[in-house]
């Protein structure tokens, strides 16, 4: 009885018309390929003018999987709210909007300053950090 109220309350407030795990899975497959396909090419520049060897094997992880993580935040987040808003499910307050927008905003901030310090790695400088 008490599970039920929850989802009960859970679907009126959150919206949920339909709880559908394949589409849920599906956006996030994309998003995850979109960050991919932003990661992949710097990825291959630093393979290809620095190698890879045993003692950066643990940054070049890091590096390159925050610069895949983040797009891939990014795009599902965008995905969801806009997807929402163009369904027209339950639409959302002007702040949570402002709110999500400059969470997004500070997800590209981090991305581009983390590429802009890392651009001279990926073309082969020689003083390179």
């Amino acid at each position: 009885m008490v599970l039920s109220y929850i989802y009960v309350n859970y679907r009126t407030i959150y919206g949920f018309t339909e709880f559908n795990m394949a589409a849920i899975c599906r956006n996030l497959t994309m998003s995850l390929l979109i960050g991919l396909l932003f990661m992949l090419p710097l990825a291959v520049s630093e393979l290809s003018t620095n190698g890879l060897t045993y003692g950066n094997v643990s940054s070049f992880a890091a590096l390159f999987g925050l610069l895949w993580l983040l797009p891939a935040v990014f795009f599902s987040v965008l995905g969801s709210l806009l997807r929402n808003r163009a369904e027209g499910v339950r639409p959302y307050s002007t702040s949570f909007v402002v709110g999500t927008l400059l969470s997004l905003a500070c997800i590209v901030t981090v991305w581009m300053s983390i590429l802009i310090d890392q651009i001279p790695c990926f073309v082969g400088a020689a003083n390179c950090d």
